[in-house]
């Protein structure tokens, strides 16, 4: 059975996971995210803050996996 730091290195496993999942596809293919999620495409300024967020979101994956 896990306990509770384990539930809790695991819970940070997954989310740092999701979210380099999402950095790498906003990063690569801003277009594809936006057709999954939204149904539409981004404009030129949508497909920059994508990439912008997409490096915000590769951030904080390398700062979970440090921490876990």
């Amino acid at each position: 059975m896990l306990k509770g730091m384990e539930i809790a290195r695991w819970t940070v496993l997954a989310a740092a996971i999701e979210a380099a999942a999402t950095g790498l596809v906003l990063f690569a293919r801003p277009s594809w995210f936006a057709r999954l999620v939204f149904g539409s495409e981004f404009s030129d300024a949508g497909s920059a803050l994508g990439r912008l967020t997409a490096i915000a979101l590769l951030g904080l994956t390398r700062a979970m996996a440090e921490s876990g």
